[in-house]
């Protein structure tokens, strides 16, 4: 006969007792195996930005094969599970459910039973804890009633580090601005303009009818004239010039790379994309961004561009 308030109590206390959930979750999956039985455990969420199942974190014996970490979903299945409004611990049953039916091979369902317990929180759906165990039909009615217990700490645990895990991104944004102004950036009141109380006044003048406005300017002159301190004029004479000032060669980004340059990607978008990173666009919000021979770039660079300008 199970104690369920000394091992509900034992596994609240094991898996909030930290924000490292992959090692929380491993302390509660050594505890609760010892009570049932099951070769891996899951703590996953539906990531909307990715539009995939994603695992926060997860624990199996050693030998079991876990599903991958990340797994795509089709257009339309988010929807599809916010419909079904799951709520109480059930046996994912690939012959009868079309949303398992579609999981199934992805996650090597067959020859195993999952034991799946969605995790809500402010009556959102976050994800869920996914319970496998070798063989078929092996959780009792029981179980399954039990595990609907702990559904409120895991999901307790599986906000909490969500939360850090933002956090943490947001820490490897602001290093990352940290890096790049220090690098390209070059902060600080403009230099003055020689002979622009004389020869160039009227090109001032334009500089301070532009300055205070939000429009996109284009400036044009051979190699040499002076475009980039004109540049420099206009954003240290805007209200934005406590912002970021983000300069770009467009002559010296390779074809391939332009993209990624200006509007950013994300994690795994192609070979090499190892982090997320944002783009120069997205850097200068706030600010201002001097696009220098932008002549230079490719015409569909161009089209592209024209788009966002």
């Amino acid at each position: 006969m199970l104690n369920r308030d000394e091992i509900l109590r034992e596994m609240t206390l094991r898996i909030c007792s930290g924000l490292e959930i992959k090692e929380t979750l491993r302390n509660a999956f050594e505890y609760l195996r010892e009570h049932f039985p099951f070769d891996g455990l899951i703590l996953f969420i539906l990531d909307e930005r990715l539009g995939a199942v994603r695992h926060i974190a997860r624990a199996f014996n050693e030998g079991a094969v876990p599903p991958d970490e990340i797994i795509p979903l089709p257009k339309g299945m988010l929807e599809k599970i916010a419909a079904r409004n799951f709520s109480a611990p059930f046996i994912a049953d690939a012959e009868e459910d079309e949303i398992f039916r579609y999981f199934a091979p992805l996650v090597r369902l067959e020859g195993n039973t999952d034991l799946i317990v969605p995790l809500r929180m402010s009556g959102s759906l976050l994800g869920g804890l996914a319970l496998r165990v070798r063989g078929a039909c092996r959780y009792t009615e029981e179980q399954v009633e039990f595990f609907g217990c702990i559904a409120k700490p895991f999901a307790l645990a599986l906000a909490n580090a969500l939360a850090h895990e933002e956090v943490l991104r947001y820490q490897t944004i602001l290093l990352d601005d940290k890096r790049f102004l220090n690098r390209e950036l070059h902060r600080g009141a403009a230099g003055e303009v020689i002979g622009g109380e004389t020869g160039l006044r009227k090109v001032m003048e334009m500089v301070r009818q532009v300055a205070p406005l939000n429009n996109t300017v284009l400036l044009l002159g051979e190699t040499g004239t002076g475009k980039e301190m004109i540049a420099d004029a206009i954003h240290f004479s805007s209200p934005r010039k406590d912002g970021p000032y983000i300069k770009v060669n467009c002559g010296a980004l390779p074809e391939n790379l332009i993209d990624s340059e200006l509007f950013g990607h994300e994690k795994g978008a192609f070979t090499g994309a190892v982090a997320e990173s944002r783009g120069r666009f997205e850097r200068a919000e706030g600010g201002t961004i001097f696009l220098d021979e932008i002549g230079e770039l490719s015409p569909t660079a161009q089209v592209r561009l024209l788009r966002v300008l």
